[in-house]
């Protein structure tokens, strides 16, 4: 699972923000297997889990939606992103090398 305050940082630190429930964000690990995204979509729950961090310069589908709005008060524009899964499907052979 994938925390996802880390990946937020970037996108809130230009003002303070505050979870109350942190989601966690399932990482699949469909290396070493036969998946197809458009043929094994509905099936990704039966991956196992990606444990640790993903490797840099690594083949990952990620799955997110993204959304746009006016806020109540100010009606300044705001921007939402939310991750809703990913699947590592492949990671360098050579680590080192990067």
């Amino acid at each position: 699972m994938l925390d996802v305050t880390d990946i937020g940082k970037c996108v809130l630190c230009y003002r303070p923000y505050l979870w109350i429930n942190i989601p966690k964000v399932p990482v699949y690990d469909a290396r070493n297997t036969d998946f197809s995204l458009q043929r094994d979509i509905d099936s990704k729950g039966n991956l196992s889990v990606f444990h640790g961090e993903i490797p840099r310069q690594s083949f990952v589908e990620v799955a997110y939606t993204a959304s746009v709005y006016r806020s109540g008060k100010d009606g300044r524009w705001n921007f939402s992103a939310n991750l809703l899964w990913a699947i590592v499907m492949g990671t360098p052979k050579n680590q080192n090398a990067i």
